[in-house]
């Protein structure tokens, strides 16, 4: 029997246990030998509304934890929004390791201890928005020069690794500057492969 005619056949409980508790689908899905997709799936068919786990208030001693601690005493300093793990790790001299450094700042967060930044201190920061310069588009306008003033001749090869070295730039942005000059019906494919001048 597969595992939807397990379900099937104990249909009455399992929808009763899936409307009652707030068990997760993995521990219900081991007391009925199904996998928590079968469950999921089940759920889902079925349009059952489970019940949400009640919100247990947070109890750790924040006075008592030195990381907390050393979070508030960076926090406190001038120039402390950008703070990191690696701080307060370099700080206690001790390591820290993502998990928990982020549950610590959850705990305070949730105690209203400390918040995220505020908007005006990254507008004071970042004034304007930084510029992006579009490099396969500095590296299509530099060979379309060269195409129009007949420095590369009609049918020269354009190789992509030899581009990207000359002008130290990554093969994708030359890729994306090829495709660009293509448009412009100023190179076209090879015969063999690549890219020739048109």
């Amino acid at each position: 029997m597969g595992r939807s005619g397990v379900i099937q056949r104990h249909r009455g409980e399992v929808i009763k246990d899936l409307k009652d508790t707030t068990f997760p689908l993995g521990i219900l899905g081991k007391k009925y030998g199904v996998t928590r997709q079968a469950l999921s799936q089940f759920v889902k068919k079925e349009k059952i509304r489970r019940k949400t786990r009640p919100h247990r208030p947070v109890k750790h001693p924040v006075e008592d934890c030195h990381i907390c601690q050393e979070i508030l005493r960076v926090r406190r300093e001038p120039y402390s929004e950008f703070f990191s793990r690696n701080t307060i790790g370099e700080r206690l001299d001790a390591k820290i390791s993502h998990r928990e450094y982020l549950y610590h700042l959850k705990v305070l967060r949730k105690r209203r201890t400390i918040d995220i930044i505020p908007h005006e201190v990254i507008e004071e920061i970042f004034p304007k928005k930084l510029k992006r310069s579009f490099v396969s588009r500095e590296v299509s306008d530099q060979l379309r020069k060269m195409i129009l003033m007949g420095k590369m001749k009609k049918g020269q090869r354009l190789i992509q690794e030899r581009i990207a070295l000359r002008f130290n730039v990554s093969q994708t942005a030359v890729m994306l500057a090829l495709s660009l000059l293509r448009k412009q019906r100023l190179i076209t494919r090879g015969q063999v492969s690549g890219w020739v001048v048109k």
